[in-house]
């Protein structure tokens, strides 16, 4: 690893400038609130502006290019979306999270990493991951009510996000963990991280986490060289997991008796345990496995046309999945199919939250009628979409559940939902012209440095898999770090031979610097109100029992800084109601609806508000809006009676309150 270090290039900055950005989001809820995301896009935009302006960079492919193209096509039109978006604030805030995400593809991409900066990137992944899990794992030993339902939610406060971090890394940390050419050290430590990594995500309990990791391990595997060793280690890790499955299955079951009584423990001490016997273990399996080539910086060794590896026909994979599809129907699994099917679309989730473990349960969730709703959306706005961020308010207004979710759980129903055909063609393309641009970088690249780039690339296999069915894709230190690591395999390249120059283009000093002010200048614009307006949310809410006056200011000030948004003035108006000043609620809401009108829960506000004020009629007339947006909010259909008998009405902050305190 020290080698590796000490031929690092500037171009490596390209990928290891986001490294601090990994550190703070691991250990500070996921890098979710917008106040922490924003500020890792306009610190992206300036380490870019100053890539091009004083780094060399090589030539860009012809697969990356096309890459680079479709995701920034796909940010120009989430931005474009903003103009037919309901929420179009909310909208603005998904543009800049995206916007976040295509940055971390652009730099490794343009300036891709040297093998060693590579490795350091991995490296400095599997340390992050490693730093969130210690943090929550600590946490939870001292406060186990941090448990949430007896699951590890922690480090990005999202049990299927924090699964999905620890998972990734764990599958990272394998290639190096069987490449010879790394220290016997330093694979034997992959090798215990894999399994300190892999325990944790387990604490998670995320059910479809379990999927993900089979459907990311079978392509990791596809992709590796060396996959009778790499298999030899994924079995290493499982059987050591199966070994202290116990110690962490029982956390939840702990937590489900009312139990703290060292479960954390047990299972902080058997994470150490398995890890530091499994790396030991891999420190002297590997006095056995040297390498078979010369060093790395041998030229001969790393032949940029190294011949690819040679893979069976796709024609002969798809004959021999549909044979075995077939077989297993004709075998009676036609019934199980089904049985399956009717679990995931008739989920009881009672049962399963009084599960002793998650993983037993069926595989049954609301995620059939988000889809059911996403699908509606493309079918009514099939190019368009609804806007970003617009699934929110669709669902609401067409679902089948009480649930309100933010995020249709799955990365491709929510881009057709929000964005359309022509949203989801565009990060099909970005993910496909990715994929070739690695695949042609892997046909080029020497064997051994194959095991890298597949480390570098099983976070991204890993993260698709899982963002197809949830909504982790969203959770920055799970999106960033996975998307600029494949950039930077796509792009890797052998360290030149002694006295061979290497492939780079020295950038011209006026366009260079001109285009490094238009990359800093954009950012700011796309996350400089997101961020202001997120940041003067969470003062007034931390102010709002000391100083009311304060907040409230704080709050007006929120909504000058983005003029589009609803969100603000919504929260003026709850906190108003919490003062008793009822003329300033009504104000606020109003300022919300003339921003957003079909925003449900200020309809039903300002009804109330009317109601109390003799305003009968405009409050009826918002109260049947409010219940076409929400046909299955039960405080419509009461208030309507409240007022059609002329009955006490509904107190505007006991509703309000009511509805705040939801689950999602």
């Amino acid at each position: 690893m020290r080698a590796a270090a000490a031929r690092l290039e500037p171009r490596d900055a390209g990928l290891l400038a986001a490294v601090p950005l990994w550190l703070w989001w691991a250990v500070w809820q996921g890098g979710s609130p917008v106040s922490v995301w924003a500020v890792g896009l306009v610190y992206l935009a300036v380490a870019g502006a100053l890539l091009a302006a004083l780094v060399p960079r090589p030539p860009l492919g012809r697969p990356a290019l096309w890459a680079l193209a479709a995701a920034l096509g796909l940010l120009a039109w989430s931005c474009a979306s903003i103009a037919w978006a309901d929420d179009r604030g909310l909208a603005w805030i998904a543009c800049a999270r995206l916007g976040l995400v295509v940055a971390a593809l652009a730099l490794p991409l343009l300036w891709p990493p040297t093998r060693g900066g590579l490795i350091l990137g991995v490296a400095a992944l599997v340390g992050c991951a490693l730093l969130g899990e210690a943090t929550a794992l600590i946490a939870a030993r001292s406060d186990p009510t941090v448990l949430g339902d007896g699951r590890l939610t922690d480090p990005t406060g999202y049990a299927n996000a924090s699964a999905a971090l620890l998972f990734m890394a764990a599958l990272a940390s394998l290639p190096l963990a069987v490449d010879a050419r790394l220290a016997r050290r330093a694979r034997g430590l992959a090798l215990g991280a894999a399994v300190a990594l892999a325990g944790g995500a387990l604490l998670a309990q995320s059910r479809a986490s379990l999927g993900a990791l089979a459907v990311a391990l079978a392509a990791l595997l596809a992709l590796s060289a060396r996959r009778g060793a790499l298999a030899l280690a994924a079995g290493v890790v499982a059987l050591a997991l199966a070994a202290i499955a116990g110690p962490l299955l029982d956390v939840r079951a702990a937590w489900l008796r009312d139990d703290d009584g060292g479960a954390v423990g047990g299972a902080i001490l058997a994470l150490l345990g398995a890890g530091a016997v499994v790396a030991l273990a891999g420190i002297v399996l590997s006095r056995f496995d040297a390498p078979r080539s010369a060093p790395d910086g041998d030229a001969r060794a790393a032949s940029p046309r190294a011949p690819a590896l040679r893979r069976p026909p796709p024609a002969l994979i798809a004959a021999g999945c549909a044979a075995l599809l077939a077989g297993a129907l004709l075998a009676g699994g036609a019934g199980w199919l089904a049985d399956r099917a009717h679990d995931i679309a008739t989920p009881d989730y009672d049962r399963l939250e009084v599960s002793s473990t998650r993983f037993t349960g069926d595989l049954g969730s609301n995620r059939v009628d988000y889809w059911r709703v996403s699908l509606a959306v493309l079918g009514d706005a099939p190019l368009a979409g609804a806007g970003a961020a617009g699934f929110t308010d669709e669902y609401i207004r067409r679902r089948h559940t009480d649930k309100t979710p933010l995020y249709a759980h799955s990365i491709w129903m929510q881009t057709a939902a929000d964005l359309g055909a022509v949203g989801l063609a565009l990060l099909a393309g970005a993910l496909a012209a990715l994929a070739a641009a690695v695949l042609r970088t892997r046909s080029r690249i020497a064997p051994h440095d194959r095991l890298v780039q597949a480390a570098a690339c099983a976070p991204l296999l890993y993260v698709v898999a899982h963002s197809s069915v949830d909504w982790v894709s969203h959770i920055p230190v799970v999106s960033v770090p996975a998307i600029g690591l494949a950039a930077a395999a796509a792009g890797l390249r052998a360290e030149a031979a002694p006295g061979q120059p290497a492939e780079r283009t020295a950038p011209r000093p006026g366009p260079a610097l001109a285009a490094a002010l238009a990359l800093v200048a954009g950012a700011l614009l796309l996350a400089g109100p997101p961020y202001l307006s997120g940041r003067l949310q969470e003062l007034a809410a931390s102010e709002l029992a000391k100083r009311p006056g304060d907040a409230l200011a704080h709050l007006r000030s929120a909504q000058r800084v983005q003029p589009l948004g609803r969100a603000a003035a919504v929260q003026e108006g709850v906190y108003a109601l919490e003062l008793g000043d009822e003329r300033r609620a009504a104000q606020a809401f109003r300022t919300a609806l003339e921003r957003d009108g079909r925003s449900w829960f200020a309809q039903l506000e300002m009804a109330l508000l009317e109601a109390r004020g003799d305003m009968r009629a405009s409050a009826l007339r918002r109260l049947a809006l409010a219940g076409r947006l929400n046909p299955r909010e039960p405080w419509i259909p009461r208030a309507q009676a409240a007022l059609a008998t002329r009955a006490r009405t509904p107190d505007p902050l006991d509703v309000a309150r009511a509805i705040l305190s939801r689950p999602g």
